[in-house]
């Protein structure tokens, strides 16, 4: 596996840990836990989170040489207790190694992150291709749509939409009012069902309720916050589970 990283100017990255221009490298705190830190960090074939790069002109990127089994996945960036360094030098040449026989901008549209980070960083300006390629990923669809075309399109709330907290954050952000499919969308996980009715509704609906009281936590959290009042939907749902239960009646009820 490849992997795709940056330092400053002096090879260094944030907590000061000196990369080789070339060869092995290895972390020297190295703990395969399923957090962030504790080993060296970086993009999978250039995939997540391209904010958290250095895009200072004199930035050093680097292409890491990498075994699979050794990557621990953090969802936006990987962790890896040891790799070879094949590159370091600017980051079209970084970006041309990763892309391999193919073009760059074909490379770039194959993922929705990388093709969304491309659009935000390298383009700076929304292309077809590039927001084709975001809706691949309803999460990089909502944020093409916030940051890059700066408003709706149908086209890219439809991809939002195949995600719960996505279209909740499209209809909060983008959208800027409730529509009855980013609605729809949101109500297939509880949490973000109770979300919407708070913050974009911003009152109860008996489809925002409903989707809530799958999960007990939710279903006390919108009595408590949307409705602003006990009712027995809420309550039974609540009681699924005794911490909630507990907390329904001494919130809701003023009783243990």
């Amino acid at each position: 596996m490849l992997i795709l990283r940056t330092s400053d100017k002096n090879r260094k990255s944030f907590n000061g840990f000196q990369w080789p221009e070339s060869g092995p490298v290895e972390a020297p705190d190295w703990d395969p836990e399923p957090r962030c830190g504790h080993g060296l960090h970086g993009l999978a074939e250039g995939r997540g989170e391209w904010w958290m790069l250095d895009w200072a002109p004199d930035a050093v990127w680097q292409v890491v040489e990498v075994n699979d089994a050794s990557v621990v996945d953090l969802g936006d960036k990987i962790k890896f207790p040891r790799g070879n360094v094949i590159y370091s030098g600017d980051r079209d040449g970084a970006f041309k190694l990763l892309a391999g026989d193919k073009d760059v901008r074909e490379w770039v549209c194959e993922d929705p992150s990388r093709a969304y980070g491309y659009a935000l960083y390298v383009d700076k300006e929304p292309r077809d291709d590039t927001r084709a390629a975001a809706c691949v990923g309803p999460k990089w669809a909502y944020a093409y749509a916030d940051n890059m075309d700066e408003k709706p399109r149908d086209y890219t709330r439809a991809a939002a939409c195949l995600d719960p907290k996505s279209a909740y954050l499209y209809a909060y952000y983008v959208d800027v009012k409730p529509r009855d499919d980013t609605r729809a969308a949101a109500c297939r996980d509880p949490e973000w069902a109770y979300t919407y009715a708070l913050n974009v509704d911003e009152k109860p609906r008996d489809d925002t309720r409903a989707a809530a009281c799958l999960d007990p936590e939710w279903a006390y959290t919108y009595a408590l916050n949307v409705d602003e009042k006990p009712r027995d939907d809420t309550r039974a749902a609540a009681c699924g589970d005794p911490e909630w239960e507990n907390a329904y009646n001494v919130k809701l009820h003023g009783k243990h």
